[in-house]
């Protein structure tokens, strides 16, 4: 009998990558009874060209997968900064968009885990030779901490006939070294929490 057991940091590592993005707290207003949206200007809130358009891209192609209509921001208004909110508000009235989808970033930081040194594997049935290699193992699996980058955005979904926020989220993004990956598992998380309140 033998015992295979992958080293406790790789663990770590595997695990938190495949959770790339958790929303870590969420508002709904209350008093919000409109329709679901069915047609969403996307914004991203960026200095970056490219990663505006990265961010657009992929959350609208995660919209038009669930029926939504999605509106791409940087088309029309390629520069929107700052002072962009009156042509926001042109834009919004020109593609008769129901709501509009705000994401920006809020910071990056970097997150300190302890990873407990991992139980030595099961010994029943094994013979000298093949045990001994492997009581070594608990001696070389210590506890140790593990340090990755978490990106933390800010979404907010506006509805346009009132012009006021009907939902609010913050979110966490492990490692995203990928950023069309990131961006595609952060639009899929994103719209599964809208759709679960009943606005899309």
């Amino acid at each position: 009998m033998s015992s295979f057991r992958l080293p406790s940091l790789l663990v770590a590592v595997l695990v938190a990558a495949c959770a790339q993005t958790t929303i870590k707290n969420s508002w709904k207003a209350a008093e919000d009874t409109g329709p679901a949206l069915r047609k969403v200007l996307v914004v991203g809130v960026t200095k970056r060209a490219d990663v505006r358009r990265t961010f657009e891209d992929t959350f609208a192609a995660e919209l038009k997968a669930k029926g939504i209509e999605a509106i791409l921001s940087y088309e029309s208004e390629p520069d929107l900064g700052p002072e962009g909110a009156e042509r926001l508000k042109v834009l919004v009235g020109k593609t008769g968009a129901d709501g509009v989808l705000v994401t920006r970033l809020v910071k990056r930081e970097r997150k300190l885990d302890y990873v407990p040194g991992a139980p030595p594997p099961a010994y029943v049935g094994m013979n000298m030779y093949g045990y001994y290699p492997r009581a070594w193992a608990g001696y070389y699996d210590p506890p140790m901490m593990v340090e990755s980058e978490i990106v933390i955005a800010e979404v907010n979904l506006f509805r346009a006939s009132s012009e006021k926020l009907v939902w609010a989220a913050t979110t966490e993004t492990f490692a995203p070294s990928d950023i069309a990956a990131s961006t595609k598992d952060f639009a899929k998380v994103v719209i599964t929490a809208l759709s679960k309140d009943k606005l899309l």
